[in-house]
């Protein structure tokens, strides 16, 4: 009696097909990963490999009224604090367009874009989406250049805005 595959190559095909078994079995079917999104202003798709600084929070004051013999301070909500939003990619030749906006900012020409990041499943549909308001490119910084390596050559844009509202 035996159990499973006799050839080499039919058992690395059994164990693959376990392994992505067991995998499914203990991994809840909710779960979305980070792999697979996009990026858009104004309708047009900016194709990036790396979105961070999505987050939000809330200022906190700090009241103590002078007389308190505790000395305990009340802490009361805020402002609406953000962090700004840094977009990377591979530089494309050709494809100026974050440059083009941020030489807008510099030049004084332009007007804020609303950008729309969402988060896609594994059949490519947005599942997630997170809408900045009235953002503006602040810095941006292109890879280091170095002879004796070959990496593929990156630039990065971050961006401050108005805030983020977030759509399920």
């Amino acid at each position: 009696m035996c159990f499973g595959p006799q050839k080499p190559y039919e058992m690395r095909t059994f164990l693959v097909q376990l392994l992505h078994k067991l995998i499914s079995l203990l991994m809840p079917q909710n779960l979305l990963f980070t792999r697979n999104f996009t990026v858009e202003w104004g309708g047009t798709r900016i194709g990036v490999t790396e979105v961070t600084g999505l987050s939000i929070g809330v200022e906190t004051n700090e009241y103590r009224e002078g007389s308190d013999r505790d000395g305990q301070s009340v802490i009361n909500p805020g402002l609406e604090k953000t962090n700004n939003i840094v977009l990377k990619r591979g530089i494309v030749r050709g494809d100026n367009q974050l440059y083009d906006w941020m030489k807008q900012v510099i030049d004084n020409e332009t007007e804020p874009r609303d950008l729309t990041i969402s988060l896609l499943n594994n059949q490519f549909e947005p599942v997630l989406t997170w809408r900045v308001a009235s953002a503006y490119p602040i810095h941006m910084e292109w890879s280091d250049l170095r002879a004796n390596e070959s990496v593929v050559a990156m630039e990065s844009i971050e961006i401050t805005h108005a805030g983020i509202t977030v759509v399920v």
